[in-house]
C-alpha cells in the first residue's frame, strides 16, 4: 500500500474507533510520507493524524510534539496565515486544553479564529468548528456566558449551511446545554 491508502484507512480507523487499526495504518503512512522529504505536506498531514489519535487516547506527550512538527511544517510550506495552518493550531490547542495548559490553547485557538475569518469568512463551517473549540475551552474555565454567545453563533453558521438536521447541529446544542441552561 502506498502513503494515501495507509493515511485514508488511518483516518477511517480513527473515526471508527478502531485506534489500533488507526495507529497502524498511520505509522505506515508515516514511514512513506518520510520518503517525500521533511517538508512534505504528507508527512504533515500523517503526523497531524497520528497527534489527533494519541490526543484522543489521552497519550499527549506523544501528540504533542507530533502536532508541533505538523504546524512547522504546513507554516513553512503554506505561508502562517493558510487555512490548513489553522487547523493545526487548533489541533494543538486541543492538545493544550487536555494539559490543562489553557491560555496556551486560546493563544492558538485566537490565531486559527484569526486566519479562518480573514481567508474563509466569518460565515463558514471550519469558522464555526473553531468558535465551538473556543466555547468548550470557556466552558472548562467556567467562563459560561463567553461559551453562550460562541455556541449560539456555531449553531446559526450550522443551521444556515449545513442544515438544521445535520450532525453538527445536534451536537452543537448538545454541548451548548451546559452553557445554556434552561434550553432543552
Amino acid at each position: 500500500m502506498n502513503w494515501e491508502t495507509h493515511n485514508d484507512k488511518g483516518k477511517e480507523a480513527l473515526s471508527r474507533g478502531l485506534p489500533t487499526v488507526a495507529e497502524r495504518h498511520l505509522q505506515e503512512a508515516l514511514f512513506e510520507a518520510t520518503r517525500f522529504g521533511l517538508e512534505d505536506l504528507r508527512l504533515a498531514e500523517t503526523l497531524r493524524n497520528l497527534a489527533k489519535l494519541y490526543r484522543l487516547q489521552g497519550q499527549l506527550s506523544k501528540a504533542e510534539p507530533l502536532c508541533e512538527q505538523a504546524l512547522e511544517i504546513r507554516q513553512t510550506v503554506r505561508g502562517p496565515g493558510h487555512p490548513e495552518v489553522a487547523g493545526n493550531l487548533a489541533e494543538l490547542a486541543r492538545i493544550y486544553r487536555a494539559q490543562g495548559k489553557y491560555s496556551q490553547a486560546e493563544a492558538l485557538y485566537d490565531r486559527a479564529s484569526a486566519i479562518v475569518h480573514k481567508r474563509l469568512g466569518e460565515e463558514h463551517v471550519d469558522t464555526a468548528a473553531i468558535l465551538n473549540d473556543i466555547a468548550g475551552l470557556y466552558r472548562t474555565q467556567g467562563r459560561y456566558q463567553e461559551a453562550e454567545l460562541l455556541v449560539r453563533k456555531c449553531l446559526e453558521i450550522w443551521t444556515e449551511k449545513l442544515g438544521a438536521s445535520h450532525p453538527y447541529c445536534a451536537i452543537g446544542l448538545e454541548c451548548a446545554r451546559p452553557a445554556l441552561p434552561g434550553e432543552g
